[in-house]
């Protein structure tokens, strides 16, 4: 019994040296050629993603090699059906994705993409999201949103207040909390749910407060559209009067004018009728008998017209 334990133990020791090998020679060296292989993969990706246009090319390929891929297939799955076939759908799906994730951070994937690789902690994590950078990330934007969410809650006046008592958790911050309202509205608190401050408290308050910012946004829309309507009423309003306005002083000006025209008109013919009275005057009947006499008066200096004469 004891030399067989030994032997397992001598076999397994081996098969754990053997695998370090691996790792540190075939493995690595192996990735080194995979990582080279996705980088110039990437930079056709990049080509495709910023001219749609050279994907036709793609789908020629695929359909020259009998690869199937639908029209909607996503251009990174399409490029590394035709690279890598269609065997293995699911390393076909991780390489797309890690396209997509380097195009989203393209200046340092193109830098370096196998050192942007490692740096994500390979191409499994990256396919599931769980790299140590996004997961920083996500507690980073978690923490700023909880952060945001007590800054916009603490403007806020609370519906009601407790005064201090021992049976309450120690620390400073949000608690979930069971209460009991009685008929008179009284609250009486029947237990503390959780801790202080825990993940499921931190998410309630990113929820009320993000209600609470809608709710705001939607009063303030509501007293716009208020103001709005208001000023619309008013220029509705203005323009009215304006109207009516222009309308009186056109009218006004047309009495005018009408005035006017009726004094000239009044005028033209009072200067008509006086200068008719005057014709009047001179139109006495001509008597054919009355004598005219006319008399010549001699020019000293014009013999000619004394002798008309």
């Amino acid at each position: 019994m004891s030399n067989a334990n030994n032997s397992i133990t001598a076999a397994c020791e081996t098969l754990i040296l053997d695998r370090v090998d691996w790792e540190n020679n075939e493995l690595a060296a192996s990735n080194r050629k995979l990582y080279s292989i996705l980088s110039r993969c990437f930079d056709v990706y990049k080509q495709l993603a910023a001219n749609p246009f050279l994907i036709k090319h793609v789908d020629d390929l695929l359909t020259a090699k009998d690869i199937k891929a639908t029209a909607t297939l996503h251009p990174a799955n399409k490029l590394m059906k035709l690279v890598f076939g269609d065997n293995d759908r699911r390393r076909v799906s991780a390489y797309a994705t890690v396209m997509k994730a380097a195009l989203e951070d393209e200046k340092k994937a193109s830098a370096n993409f196998a050192a942007w690789v490692n740096k994500k902690k390979g191409i499994e994590a990256i396919r599931t999201g769980n790299t140590a950078e996004s997961s920083t990330t996500a507690e980073t934007k978690s923490a700023d949103a909880f952060n945001k969410a007590t800054t916009q809650l603490s403007k806020r006046h609370a519906i009601a207040k407790l005064g201090p008592c021992s049976n309450f958790p120690d620390g400073t911050g949000y608690v979930m909390v069971l209460a009991h309202i009685a008929a008179d509205r009284s609250l009486s608190v029947v237990k503390f749910v959780g801790k202080i401050n825990d993940d499921r408290t931190k998410s309630l308050v990113i929820k009320v407060a993000a209600e609470a910012e809608k709710a705001d946004e939607k009063a303030t829309d509501k007293l716009s559209d208020k103001a709005v309507n208001k000023a619309a009423a008013k220029n509705k309003a203005r323009e009215k009067r304006a109207i009516e306005r222009n309308k009186e002083e056109a009218e006004n000006e047309k009495k005018n004018n009408s005035q006017a025209e009726q004094d000239r008109r009044a005028k033209l013919r009072s200067d008509w009728e006086a200068r008719q009275v005057q014709t009047d005057a001179y139109d006495e009947p001509f008597d054919e008998n009355l004598n005219w006499e006319v008399t010549y008066t001699a020019d000293e200096e014009n013999e000619e017209i004394n002798v008309a004469a």
